[in-house]
């Protein structure tokens, strides 16, 4: 696997990987994360030209998309039910989908962000249980919950590379 940068003309195959990754979530009982259309397409040309989204491609395919994103996010400033580990800066990931073809897109997007930045942050729905599972696995500690733009609650964890 490959990660790059995205670009302009990666964006329908962007999106194709987003309406797989709903469709997932909806067939596993998360119903109400990616809805209303987010992430739209305006969302990820931002995302785009922001330099904050990347592809991850294997076989020339782009398989998986994220969005990284150094500096303070402010949906995190508030945390409740715990606390982070850390108060350090800090890289979040945001908008973590894949096209369902390869297995470790995941891991693949954690390990090419703690080579940017050691301390990440990432937060999912309650009722994503897949990417609960995926950031549990390589080793991110849950923190307690934060409250997306929308007032909706999330799951938040961090990780610190030693």
């Amino acid at each position: 696997m490959k990660i790059r940068k995205s670009r302009m003309e990666d964006v329908n195959d962007i999106m194709n990987i987003i309406a797989v990754a709903k469709q997932y979530m909806v067939s596993h009982g998360n119903t109400t994360q990616w809805v209303d259309g987010y992430p739209g397409e305006e969302i990820i040309i931002s995302d785009i030209k922001d330099n904050n989204s990347y592809v991850i491609i294997d076989n020339d395919i782009i398989a998986g998309t994220f969005s990284f994103i150094i500096g303070k996010e402010p949906t995190y400033q508030v945390i409740k039910n715990g606390e982070w580990h850390y108060d350090r800066p800090y890289g979040t990931i945001h908008r973590l989908a894949s096209g369902g073809i390869i297995r470790g897109i995941s891991k693949a997007c954690f390990e090419y962000c703690l080579h940017q930045m050691d301390y990440i942050r990432i937060d999912t729905h309650k009722d994503n249980i897949s990417m609960q599972a995926a950031i549990e696995k390589f080793g991110f500690k849950r923190c307690g919950n934060i409250y997306i733009w929308d007032g909706t609650e999330r799951i938040a964890y961090d990780y610190l590379r030693l």
